[in-house]
């Protein structure tokens, strides 16, 4: 749990005693910390005080984070690049945002300059692997095909096969 400005009492503690109003898990309306009704948990506390920019429930923040496993190819200061769990091609490899950008933020333009830095390290990935000598496909799933918010761009090599949706 993260713990406040003083560093002497956990975000909770301070969240109460300033009773924020924040959203009730099941109801649109709001519920005053202390309230009988209203809970929170430690990892939303997390998410909400300390590091807006993080959510412990993404795997991709869980895997910049540390928190969960991965084989890491590439660290710049705002981006990691992994190797992908379940690749579809010979090299697939991950391009993740050390912070959780959702993509409706970063497509429309919230974060300037955010593309041209991922197209950085996207191009930095390849020349590390080779790939610019190979061949490789960018992909990057939005609108019901992406099975995570996180932003992230795939880099896919060694085939010339067309993996047919299944990134």
């Amino acid at each position: 749990m993260g713990f406040g400005p003083r560093h002497s009492e956990p975000s909770s503690v301070i969240l109460a005693k300033a009773r924020i109003q924040i959203p009730d898990q099941v109801g649109d309306d709001k519920r005053k910390v202390g309230d009988d009704r209203f809970w929170l948990r430690s990892r939303q506390v997390e998410k909400l005080y300390n590091n807006p920019m993080y959510d412990p429930d993404c795997l991709f923040c869980q895997i910049v984070k540390g928190e969960a496993p991965s084989e890491k190819i590439l660290e710049t200061d705002e981006f990691l690049v992994i190797k992908n769990k379940y690749p579809v091609a010979p090299v697939h490899v991950l391009v993740l945002d050390k912070q959780h950008r959702v993509k409706k933020d970063t497509i429309s333009g919230k974060y300037i300059g955010y593309w041209d830095k991922l197209f950085g390290t996207v191009f930095d990935t390849i020349r590390k692997l080779g790939l610019d000598k190979t061949g490789y496909k960018l992909v990057n799933n939005g609108a019901g095909y992406n099975h995570f918010e996180h932003e992230h761009i795939h880099i896919l090599g060694g085939s010339k096969e067309e993996p047919a949706g299944r990134t």
